[in-house]
């Protein structure tokens, strides 16, 4: 693919979008995160262009959000809903989180596409 192609299809919203959260918790309120997680899943679940969201704990009060999205714009679209969120959750904070944004280089994957996963 040539580089003007490859423009072209991110302006047309051609390649998935990825956001991950790296942000530090109380560990001794574990507990009350995810039963708060529950509690804003149908406000997540209702934001236009988000495909999914995934979590996981890589340490004692570490953690990390995966949020894959259809495409850059749809999660700019999103970003006071995607803000409000994130402020409700800075009551288990401990530092400030840390973002990383960006695009689909290569993907990988024999179940993609039974997921719905662009590939």
């Amino acid at each position: 693919m040539i580089e003007d192609d490859w423009d072209r299809e991110l302006s047309e919203g051609g390649h998935m979008f990825y956001r991950v959260t790296k942000h530090n918790f109380d560990q001794d309120r574990y507990d009350d995160i995810l039963a708060w997680g529950e509690t804003v899943r149908s406000t997540i679940e209702g934001i236009d262009g988000l495909l999914f969201v995934d979590t996981f704990v890589s340490a004692p009060g570490e953690g990390f959000i995966v949020g894959g999205w259809e495409s850059e714009e749809a999660f700019n679209t999103a970003s006071e809903a995607i803000a409000s969120v994130f402020a409700d959750m800075a009551q288990f904070l401990t530092s400030e989180p840390h973002t990383y944004t960006g695009t689909v280089d290569l993907a990988y994957g024999r179940n993609r596409a039974a997921a719905g996963i662009p590939s």
